[in-house]
């Protein structure tokens, strides 16, 4: 069975193309459980969307070290990417000693 170790996800929309759509899975993919230990998410906008996928990654990351989150360069509003840190910090953890950092 392979194994996976590090995930690496770089957001990115046209501004004509529509946002995908996240839809919880029923069952948590094996590598999450098992081998899953850094993941870095780069362009993090903080859509209702993305929020749900970081939560559910550190909901179910049984081997989970560190999420790395690297906001759009084009985000002005600081309240705004403070607000999304926040929300991101308070979120449930299934490992504890998994860090969460912000670029």
């Amino acid at each position: 069975m392979p194994l996976l170790y590090c995930l690496s996800q770089k957001q990115g929309y046209q501004a004509d193309q529509p946002n995908p759509i996240w839809s919880e899975l029923s069952l948590v993919p094996e590598c999450l459980l098992t081998s899953l230990e850094t993941v870095e998410w780069t362009n993090y906008e903080g859509t209702k969307e993305e929020k749900e996928v970081v939560e559910f990654i550190l909901r179910n990351g049984l081997s989970l070290t560190k999420v790395t989150i690297s906001s759009k360069p084009r985000r002005p509003n600081p309240e705004e990417k403070l607000e999304m840190i926040k929300e991101l910090a308070l979120s449930f953890r299934r490992l504890p000693i998994c860090q969460l950092v912000f670029d």
